[in-house]
């Protein structure tokens, strides 16, 4: 019975296209592509030229790492903690921004109360409050309710890195008497929040139907060749 190694050998995978990618994927063109404005094609024909080179590229790319496995060990089992692992690898330019927009938002929160703060007392907060959290306790924040016609999926618990001194949950209505530029930039940013959100939970659960049937490194490599140079570069076999 011939080995895997001897079975990847015979493969010709000159036969194999991109196939394995989804729509998401091809229309997805790598970072180091840059669409050529100079030439005088219509801009429908260079896009479709783009288009084209950026899926070469990515089926040339997975000829050559399932080349480079086949000294690999590819019937090792890969579990389902495994898997998950490489999901969050993956999402984790989603996380990042989700992280991001709520630093920027709280960011925003700060600077709209702080002047309704004496300025002695934040001065004090801001020198103890990395000694002690209990010398001058943190605000412990407030719920800041989306507009009527959003809907109440988009109220946000806001965290100000401010010390306790505004009575809570008057907090949204000094924003929005005092600091209207604010009140639209939270707006803005609290959107982008949730639509970062659901775009991640989106991505997470498109990623987990095409790795239910994952079982071996095998499987993983013929299913995407990405995945697999994602799970063996950060040596998720050892997780």
């Amino acid at each position: 019975m011939a080995t895997i190694k001897e079975l990847l050998e015979e493969i010709d995978w000159d036969l194999y296209d991109d196939s394995d990618y989804d729509e998401e994927d091809r229309s997805t063109p790598p970072d180091e592509l840059i669409l050529d404005n100079s030439s005088d094609k219509p801009a429908s024909q260079r896009r479709a030229e783009f288009i084209i080179q950026s899926r070469m590229n990515i089926a040339a790319r997975a000829k050559i790492i399932r080349r480079e496995a086949a000294n690999d060990d590819l019937t090792a089992l890969v579990s389902r903690r495994q898997l998950n692992e490489l999901i969050r690898i993956i999402t984790l330019p989603d996380t990042e921004s989700v992280e991001r927009l709520w630093r920027l938002i709280n960011k925003h929160a700060t600077t709209a109360l702080s002047p309704f703060i004496p300025v002695d007392l934040i001065r004090a907060y801001n020198k103890y409050k990395k000694i002690s959290s209990t010398i001058i306790p943190r605000t412990p924040g407030f719920l800041y309710k989306a507009p009527p016609e959003w809907g109440r999926h988009y109220d946000l618990w806001l965290t100000p890195d401010l010390p306790c001194y505004i009575p809570q949950f008057t907090e949204q209505e000094l924003i929005i008497k005092h600091k209207p530029e604010k009140k639209e930039l939270i707006d803005k940013h609290i959107v982008s929040y949730f639509k970062a959100i659901q775009s991640r939970a989106k991505l997470e659960m498109s990623l987990a139907t095409r790795l239910y049937n994952i079982c071996t490194r095998y499987d993983l490599l013929v299913k995407n060749a990405d995945f697999y140079k994602l799970y063996m570069d950060n040596e998720l076999f050892n997780f």
